[in-house]
């Protein structure tokens, strides 16, 4: 093998390596705001999804219920139904009881269609059914041939429970129950994912700002540095200035490359929780800007009681409620079975022979269950339902207080941190001036070190004074938007919100 040859295969293995280990980078830079952030939640959070499923799971028993009132057709069939046997029967003729084979050979048909009772959209639990009964009876004797009989029947039948529970109503009614709670629970749960993302992403937010402060700070110190320098060289007595302002310089840097390497977890964590891709990139916008937002307490305790799905869900538990204590109360207790059914009748050893002179059919039966004596039971049963009744206004009342509680300081504490935050701002604005005045005056050797140093440290204080009150506003606008499904910034139903993507 020639060196040439050898060189040739190595640059082709190369080249294949290249080929098959090089994969296209997907890494992308996203714009990291607060919609973008509970966009992303929304998407991918796995409670979400559950929640989906289970809306349309409820919508689906909900269907299954609604065709529950409407008409059903069966049909039964038994092809064949064979007895090959010996049983002791009674014989009438010779007063006592005989040993008796049975050799039959059966088919049968039953065919039926079954409407419940509606009377103005009302479900009565009672049914009417439309019925054909249709068979083929052999039977085989040993001494004679086998005789081979037909019979059909056709026939109306009604049946209706009275003083029971209405279970086709109690039913559909729960299904309907099952639905909203879950569409409800859907829109809760949505609402409180808000809340959490909200909480990591102005965590996020919060550390960025610092890094853009330290930054800030750092340029300054820099800056000050230079001119510490300069004025060293030409005073010899000012060197101890030089050192502090390297000291500080040092500190701020230290704490920048800590709040950095914070902000870099932070973030990984984020993506974890929110299933990003961990070679995408966050881009967190740093502005801090102030809308100031005055919110009416009666305005949003009606919004926190109507809108926020709460006392609805306490509503619909009571509902349900009622209707097992209703079926509770009914259980054991006096009822009748009525049943009725009408038609005509034929059999025949000739199959075409079923369809002339024929018979009417008929039957009654009224059915009723007294009850005597069960030791309470039924009673206690009730009375321990009519206790969850009670519980459930206890919830529904301190619910209600909870609500009034939470939005009340909710209120208060946006107005505290509006007040501070615009205050905050104002003074940040000041203080930058001043920042930068005193920086003009440090070169012109008009102020001491120690003066531009402490400057720049009350900016830096004011800055994150600022910060604090502005997570704190805007913490408290997000947490009253929960307990009241209202956005306040935008002036829209948190449904709408999530709607409209806004």
């Amino acid at each position: 093998m020639t060196i040439r040859t050898v060189h040739i295969r190595v640059l082709i293995v190369l080249i294949c390596l290249s080929l098959f280990s090089g994969r296209p980078s997907h890494a992308r830079t996203i714009d990291f705001s607060l919609q973008e952030a509970v966009n992303i939640a929304l998407e991918n959070s796995y409670q979400i999804k559950r929640l989906e499923l289970g809306i349309e799971r409820s919508k689906y028993y909900l269907k299954a219920r609604e065709s529950g009132l409407k008409s059903k057709v069966s049909l039964t069939v038994k092809s064949p139904e064979m007895k090959a046997l010996s049983d002791y029967k009674w014989n009438s003729t010779i007063q006592r009881d005989e040993i008796i084979r049975e050799d039959t050979l059966r088919w049968q048909s039953d065919l039926s269609v079954r409407q419940p009772l509606i009377f103005f959209g009302y479900p009565t639990n009672g049914y009417l059914s439309l019925n054909n009964t249709l068979y083929q009876y052999n039977q085989k004797f040993e001494i004679k041939n086998d005789e081979t009989n037909y019979y059909s029947r056709f026939f109306f039948r009604f049946d209706q429970p009275l003083l029971q529970a209405n279970y086709l109503k109690n039913n559909l009614e729960r299904a309907e129950i099952d639905l909203e709670q879950y569409e409800l629970n859907f829109i809760n749960d949505r609402a409180w994912l808000i809340d959490r993302t909200s909480y990591r992403y102005y965590n996020l937010f919060a550390m960025s700002y610092k890094n853009n402060i330290g930054e800030y700070y750092v340029k300054s110190l820099e800056k000050v540095e230079e001119i510490v320098n300069r004025i060293s060289e030409d005073d010899s007595t000012r060197a101890i200035e030089k050192i502090q302002v390297q000291v500080e310089l040092s500190n701020i840097r230290e704490k920048l490359l800590e709040n950095q390497s914070d902000l870099r977890l932070e973030m990984a964590r984020v993506k974890q929780d929110l299933r990003i891709d961990p070679e995408d990139s966050l881009d967190v916008k740093t502005d801090a800007d102030i809308i100031p937002v005055t919110v009416d307490l009666n305005r949003a305790l009606q919004y926190g009681y109507n809108l926020r799905p709460t006392l609805r869900l306490h509503d619909l538990s009571r509902r349900e409620l009622e209707i097992y204590h209703n079926e509770t109360k009914l259980r054991g207790a006096f009822h009748l079975d009525l049943s009725f059914t009408y038609g005509l009748e034929k059999q025949d050893r000739e199959y075409y022979g079923l369809w002339e002179d024929t018979d009417n059919s008929y039957s009654v039966s009224i059915r009723a269950y007294i009850p005597i004596w069960d030791w309470g039971r039924r009673k206690s049963n009730t009375a321990a339902v009519q206790t969850y009744l009670k519980e459930n206004v206890i919830w529904v009342e301190e619910s209600r207080s909870s609500i009034r509680s939470e939005i009340t300081n909710g209120i208060k504490s946006l107005e505290e941190y509006k007040l501070r935050a615009l205050a905050m701002q104002e003074n940040m604005k000041v203080s930058k001036e001043l920042s930068a005045a005193s920086l003009k005056h440090y070169e012109e050797n008009n102020i001491s070190t120690q003066d531009i140093l402490k400057t720049l440290e009350r900016n830096m204080e004011t800055e994150l004074s600022f910060l604090e009150a502005y997570l704190g506003y805007k913490k408290s606008l997000i947490r009253l938007m929960v307990n009241t499904h209202y956005d306040y910034e935008n002036q829209i139903t948190l449904i709408d919100k999530l709607e409209k993507g806004i």
